[in-house]
This record gives structure tokens, sequence and C-alpha cells, in this order.
């Protein structure tokens, strides 16, 4: 049975635990994701799904890095 440390039915803060729980493992996960795994999904993706998969996730990220300088 899942532990959950504040009982959700308590207005306001009933789901607090549960955002930090899941912000701490995006974090976490952050931490091992380097960018050779992240070239090495794409590869996956590609391949799975063909090149188009990722032509809208380049491009936001092309923005974002020319928006960023």
């Amino acid at each position: 049975m899942p532990f959950d440390g504040i009982a959700d039915i308590i207005p306001g803060i009933g789901f607090l635990d549960d955002v930090i729980a899941i912000g701490a493992a995006y974090t976490m996960a952050n931490m091992y994701v380097n960018d050779e795994a992240r070239r090495k999904a794409q590869e996956q993706m590609r391949a799975l799904f063909g090149d188009d998969i990722l032509k809208e996730k380049e491009l936001a990220l092309a923005i974002e890095a020319e928006t960023s300088k």
C-alpha cells in the first residue's frame, strides 16, 4: 500500500508532498541524463519513427538556444 505523507483530502496542501516527490524524482533523473544519453535517445526515436518525429523538438531547442544568447 502506498504511503502518503499528507492526506490528499486536506485542502490546499494535500497534494504538496506529491508535487515535491515528483520534483525530486525529475531532478534526480535529470542529473543522470547526459548529452550522450540524449543523443542516443534521439537516434533511437529516428530509427523507430522516422526523421520527422524530432523536427518540432529540434526547432524548439534551436529557438531557445538563439534567444538565450
